[in-house]
């Protein structure tokens, strides 16, 4: 796959308030904020998908560096924190509106040596879709387009 691109495609719509349905390939994702910040529950708000994305990221790009350099790992747990002052997202001029901080813990199972784990997780922290993205920023381009009702 060296020197291909390839593109991803998500398709939101608006559903209720705050309840948004993703399609992403077959597979239809709800986003929603909880029931205190005027959402219905139905599913995980946007912050939490951006932190389980670079988990599950991170997972993946540690499993699949791991066979390529026959690093055993038995199991893997990625627990992923974001701090974030929701009055950025409220309107305040001075505070940011997106997270002021991401820890990302790694615990993983495996019998080989620590410095081999240790020197696989750096790789994988490296060569992550998602770590690169949230800590290098990408270019977004946005295109709106108003229709009347």
């Amino acid at each position: 796959m060296n020197g291909k691109t390839i593109r991803f495609k998500v398709v939101a719509n608006q559903v209720e308030r705050f309840r948004i349905e993703s399609k992403a390939g077959k597979f239809t994702i709800v986003i929603d904020e909880p029931e205190e910040m005027g959402g219905s529950g139905a599913g995980p708000n946007p912050i939490e998908y951006l932190l389980a994305s670079l988990a599950g990221c991170f997972i993946i790009t540690t499993v699949y560096h791991a066979a390529e350099r026959k690093v055993r790992i038995k199991s893997m747990q990625v627990e992923v924190t974001g701090k974030l002052d929701i009055s950025g997202f409220t309107g305040a001029a001075d505070v940011r509106p997106g997270l002021q901080e991401v820890i990302v813990n790694a615990t993983v199972v495996s019998d080989e040596p620590v410095e081999r784990v240790t020197e696989l997780l750096k790789f994988a922290e490296e060569h992550c879709p998602v770590y690169d993205t949230l800590t290098k920023g990408t270019r977004i381009t946005s295109r709106v387009e108003v229709k009347r009702s």
